[in-house]
């Protein structure tokens, strides 16, 4: 049964879009390869599982086909979510973003209070989608929650 089939919820990325790219740009900057199974999975299995538009989802899929995910450190790990980002950038017609602005916002004082208020706002907008998804989804959703709570 497909995901879609359990949950016809389909919410706008602009919504829940930049939320989660701050969400996804924090962790890589505070990760640390001892945890790089953990992160492989979030990253190539359940986030995927939480996006609820299936054009974002197969898109981001293709990209991590073209860019494996590399979880060698904290910045090669950063560097390709910004590759990732960039490939959703251009496909949206948006600006393209730059690894040292991107790092910047991240390492800068505050940051990690800003995430935790995006990550908040992010489960809130998307409860429905989880709530009314597949057991599949709620797994993931419950995956990324303990990861941020645990690790972030």
């Amino acid at each position: 049964m497909s995901m879609a089939s359990k949950s016809n919820i389909t919410i706008s990325p602009k919504i829940w879009g930049p939320p989660l790219w701050d969400i996804l740009h924090y962790i890589t900057f505070v990760y640390e390869p001892k945890n790089s199974v953990h992160v492989n999975r979030l990253f190539t299995y359940h986030l995927p599982n939480l996006m609820p538009c299936r054009t974002c989802r197969e898109n981001y899929k293709k990209h991590i086909v073209k860019y494996p995910i590399r979880l060698e450190s904290s910045e090669s790990l950063s560097k390709w979510l910004v590759r990732i980002h960039n490939e959703t950038n251009k496909r949206l017609n948006k600006k393209q973003v730059k690894y040292i602005d991107v790092k910047r916002k991240y390492l800068a004082r505050g940051s990690k209070e800003r995430v935790n208020r995006n990550f908040f706002k992010w489960a809130q907008i998307v409860r429905e989608y989880v709530v009314h998804g597949s057991p599949r989804i709620q797994r993931s959703y419950s995956i990324l929650m303990n990861y941020i709570v645990t690790k972030v």
